[in-house]
């Protein structure tokens, strides 16, 4: 296969290597199975920021693109502005999608993948896009947002969460018990079992 495309609100930098290390080190994994691995995250611009800068360095800064490279992978960064609470967050995402779309068609090429580390916003403009240009992708259930709104069936966060995972070739669960919900939630999508623990011979009861 030759690339994998990872889409996740943050992850891991120079400066905050511990930073979503979790979703870095499955994309270590699943990238040895790839000639190429991409990340594309986000920055996020706050409402008080809309105070702290100009208009035209406002509109400069959410024009603009990072470019930076963390423990041998390429992470591609849009700076986005957040107005909208956790309650209907999805929202913030679709205002992006053209910005989205313009960043990352160069990166599909024949063979691409990819993976989406579900949380509302970034996932579901991502999840848009891909369906629509007809890349396949599979979703990472991660455990807070799923266990917040699975169990909420009339909340505009459910059925983000059933949109991404019924146009996923997959759902990756951390664990054995966010994999029945997703399965229970949603019956006819198909679900991974990937349970990322912790190293024992270092984290132990005392």
């Amino acid at each position: 296969m030759n690339r994998l495309i990872v889409v996740s609100n943050s992850y891991p930098s120079n400066e905050d290597p511990s930073n979503m290390v979790f979703i870095h080190n499955r994309t270590k994994q699943l990238g040895t199975f790839y000639k190429d691995v991409v990340v594309i995250s986000r920055k996020k611009i706050k409402y008080y920021d809309l105070l702290r800068y100009p208009k035209v360095k406002l509109n400069q800064l959410i024009e603009k693109v990072n470019f930076t490279y963390f423990d041998g992978i390429t992470i591609i960064e849009m700076y986005c502005l957040h107005f909208f609470p956790e309650h209907i967050l999805p929202i913030n995402g679709l205002f992006y999608y053209s910005r989205f779309k313009r960043i990352v068609k160069p990166y599909i090429i024949s063979g691409t993948t990819v993976q989406l580390a579900t949380w509302g916003d970034f996932s579901f403009l991502a999840s848009i896009c891909f369906h629509r240009l007809k890349v396949p992708f599979f979703a990472s259930a991660i455990g807070n947002y799923e266990n917040t709104y699975l169990s909420k069936p009339r909340s505009l966060n459910y059925r983000v969460l059933k949109y991404i995972f019924t146009n996923s070739s997959f759902v990756m669960c951390r664990s054995e018990e966010l994999e029945g919900k997703v399965k229970n939630a949603f019956k006819h999508t198909k679900t991974i079992n990937y349970i990322s623990g912790v190293d024992l011979s270092v984290f132990r009861n005392t």
